[in-house]
């Protein structure tokens, strides 16, 4: 299902219907807010009439995805996607091409794709999807439509955590918080181990010492910390005034853990010794 964007839908869904839609779209907006998902929810629409991501085939739609190198979307992938994009539908009026992670997209192939918007097919369209548009030539973003997606509302997200997966409030609360506005963050913790880790990660810090020095042994072995951190924020954010001194040193412990001269271990201890 596509969790909000309720507005994009409807007016994709009209212009759609209205055989209203332009040959080219630049999706952009933060990671995991659904741009990818809104994408193929309009395949979809367009070749089985639900706006939804459809479990079906979607013979009238093509993904490219990064060369061999995984690094870089090449010439070789967009001139595949030409072609594709060139023939003539069968099972619905348009051919879709989504380019997702467009940002790894080279020069030469962003060129490629803009001599295509420039000579577009009647029955093609393609959709770029990046989090960054100034990744891409100016030249390409000028001939492309440019339709951002934002966060969704907390309680966009609280509702769908209620209806459809029946959570407790405080859990509501505390996954919402770390999802950010994204709804493929909060999947990623509902759906996987991440958030059962971090909780055991939380309940292991409130024991006694030794446990907690190896919880914090094993915590630094990881890394990056930030998901943690966050984590611990959004529970100790329940209590603020209770919680404001150790919540303003994990704060100023997130911020630097970007710089590359701090002792990352040192200050993951001390943000998380007083638990």
């Amino acid at each position: 299902m596509i969790l909000g964007h309720s507005e994009k839908i409807k007016i994709f869904k009209d212009l759609a219907d209205k055989d209203g839609l332009s040959h080219a779209y630049l999706f952009y907006g933060p990671e995991q807010v659904g741009k990818n998902h809104f994408a193929k929810a309009l395949s979809a629409y367009l070749e089985h009439g639900e706006f939804e991501e459809s479990k079906r085939l979607l013979s009238e739609t093509l993904t490219v995805l990064p060369g061999e190198d995984k690094d870089s979307i090449g010439i070789d992938e967009v001139r595949v996607a030409k072609t594709f994009l060139y023939r003539k539908p069968v099972n619905s009026e348009k051919r879709l091409v989504i380019i997702d992670n467009s940002d790894l997209l080279t020069s030469q192939a962003q060129n490629a794709i803009l001599k295509i918007t420039e000579e577009p097919p009647k029955t093609g369209i393609i959709i770029l999807i990046t989090k960054n548009p100034d990744t891409l030539l100016p030249t390409l973003r000028s001939r492309v439509q440019q339709v951002y997606f934002s966060r969704l509302k907390s309680d966009d997200l609280k509702n769908f955590l209620k209806k459809e997966r029946g959570l407790a409030d405080d859990e509501i609360e505390r996954i919402v918080k770390l999802s950010f506005g994204r709804p493929g963050r909060m999947f990623d913790l509902i759906d996987t181990d991440k958030y059962k880790d971090l909780l055991k990660i939380f309940n292991n810090l409130k024991k006694d010492s030794k446990v907690k020095r190896s919880t914090i042994e094993e915590i630094s072995k990881e890394g990056d910390y930030r998901e943690l951190l966050d984590y611990l924020i959004a529970v100790l954010s329940e209590k603020p005034l209770e919680n404001y001194k150790l919540l303003a040193k994990i704060m100023d412990a997130k911020q630097k853990m970007g710089d590359y001269s701090t002792n990352k271990r040192l200050q993951l201890e001390s943000a998380l010794w007083n638990i």
